[in-house]
């Protein structure tokens, strides 16, 4: 297991990385990547992971992959990121993951005073402040860190919207987390027009409503992707349009997320990425 105390030498190599997420053991989509059995080996690895460590998508940029990450397949303990290898055979310690203590949590994860990693007042934006890996809103469940007490918020009332990370149904305003391990919308709950949509549609898109109902038309849309349903559909509620969002100039949908990149003169992207203020 790693120790949970990164030295200073070790977060400035951290910050100087091109690696966007957040996992110690980067094994695709990062200048860093490496195997898994090279990482076991590795001198300056920041601590320790086996040979045998699952390669495993980063569920809030699935774009680059940590071994032993998120949910990933274990037997032992080391097989995973820091946390722990569950009684079902996969590591534990993730957003949202039950936790007694910080060494209950995977990789700059902490635990909340309710009792989740990444929960209400758990630590957070604790990397280097000119380049904090990870973002530190990503460390927390409610993604908002209070940049003064650099702790966690309190996750919304309502849940956790689509495209955040989550372990648990009810965690999320939609009542699905996905097996990617993000809120997301579900489309295969039986007797409603999401079950309809799972039929109609291929596999990971949904059938969204052209007009009232789905018996007027419909379109399938990739939910993940889509910039004018991300998230899921517009005409229901569950989805947004992303290009709706006031004065954004570039956006894009990622994880069934809207992610604002630039916006209009006068105007800036907030913390979360998620609006221009």
């Amino acid at each position: 297991m790693s120790s949970r105390v990164l030295t200073f030498a070790a977060l400035v190599l951290a910050a100087s990385s091109t690696v966007t997420a957040i996992g110690d053991f980067p094994c695709s989509g990062s200048s860093d990547s490496q195997s898994c059995a090279a990482w076991s080996t590795d001198p300056d690895a920041q601590g320790e992971i086996s040979a045998t460590a699952v390669c495993q998508p980063d569920p809030i940029n699935p774009s680059v992959s940590y071994c032993g990450y998120a949910h990933a397949a274990c037997t032992q303990a080391t097989d995973c990121d820091y946390g722990s290898c569950g009684s079902d055979g996969f590591c534990r310690g993730y957003l949202g993951d039950a936790c007694s203590s910080d060494n209950d949590c995977q990789a700059f994860f902490f635990c909340g005073t309710d009792g989740t990693c990444g929960g209400a007042s758990a630590a957070c934006a604790n990397g280097d402040p000119s380049a904090p890996i990870p973002n530190p809103e990503q460390q927390c469940v409610s993604q908002t860190c209070d940049a003064t007490t650099q702790t966690c918020g309190t996750a919304p009332s309502e849940g956790v919207p689509n495209g955040f990370g989550c372990s648990s149904n009810d965690m999320c305003a939609s009542g699905y987390c996905s097996t990617s391990l993000v809120c997301a919308l579900q489309a295969s709950a039986a007797g409603s027009r999401r079950k309809r949509s799972t039929d109609v549609c291929p596999a990971h898109q949904v059938a969204c409503a052209l007009g009232s109902s789905l018996s007027s038309g419909y379109e399938c849309i990739d939910p993940q992707t889509n910039l004018e349903q991300c998230g899921g559909c517009t005409a229901d509620g569950s989805g947004v349009d992303c290009t709706a969002i006031f004065g954004v100039e570039s956006v894009a949908c990622d994880a069934g997320r809207c992610i604002v990149m630039s916006c209009a003169p006068g105007l800036s992207v907030n913390g979360l990425a998620t609006a221009c203020v």
